[in-house]
Formats: C-alpha cells, sequence, structure tokens
C-alpha cells in the first residue's frame, strides 16, 4: 500500500436503513419546498410508498417542476420520483 492510498471499506460495517419512514419522508421532501421562494408547497401533494415519491399539484414554470422533481430525488431514501407536477402559468 503506498502512503497516500487509503484502507479499504468495510461494507459489511456500513449501516442500512431497514425501510424508509415514508411519513418523514413525505415532511422532510415538503420542508424543502417550502425552503424554496419559488415554490409554493401548499400547491403540492407529496406521497410516498416505500422509496417511490409521488408530487401532484400545479406550479408557474417548468424549472419549479424540475426543482421539485429533484428536491424529492434528493431526499434520503428516495429511490424514485414520479413528478406529475403541471405548469399552470396563472399560480
Amino acid at each position: 500500500m503506498s502512503a497516500n492510498s487509503e484502507p479499504p471499506v468495510d461494507l459489511d460495517a456500513l449501516p442500512v436503513a431497514s425501510k424508509v419512514d415514508v411519513e418523514n419522508v413525505s415532511d422532510d421532501i415538503l420542508h424543502a419546498l417550502h425552503e424554496s421562494w419559488c415554490l409554493d408547497p401548499s400547491a403540492i401533494k407529496v406521497t410516498v410508498e416505500g422509496g417511490e415519491v409521488r408530487l401532484e399539484g400545479a406550479v408557474c414554470s417548468p424549472v419549479d417542476r424540475s426543482i421539485a422533481g429533484a428536491t424529492a430525488l434528493a431526499e434520503p431514501g428516495v429511490t424514485s420520483v414520479d413528478n406529475d407536477l403541471v405548469v399552470e402559468k396563472n399560480l
């Protein structure tokens, strides 16, 4: 092993969550959406089943729709996002 090499990581020793806490994931996503100045979380419904998240509701622009999807996907435990948000220019 060279001086710059790091020791190997024992992957069996890393903690793994047994299941996703659906209520916490949904709340955490809504909280994160609330932190964004460009989104109105009251117009977005978040449902979670396992690690799969579904976003429903309306946003003002395609960019807002993308931000909401990326925010949901960034939440620990989320494996996929079904982004069913629609863009309504009048919001």
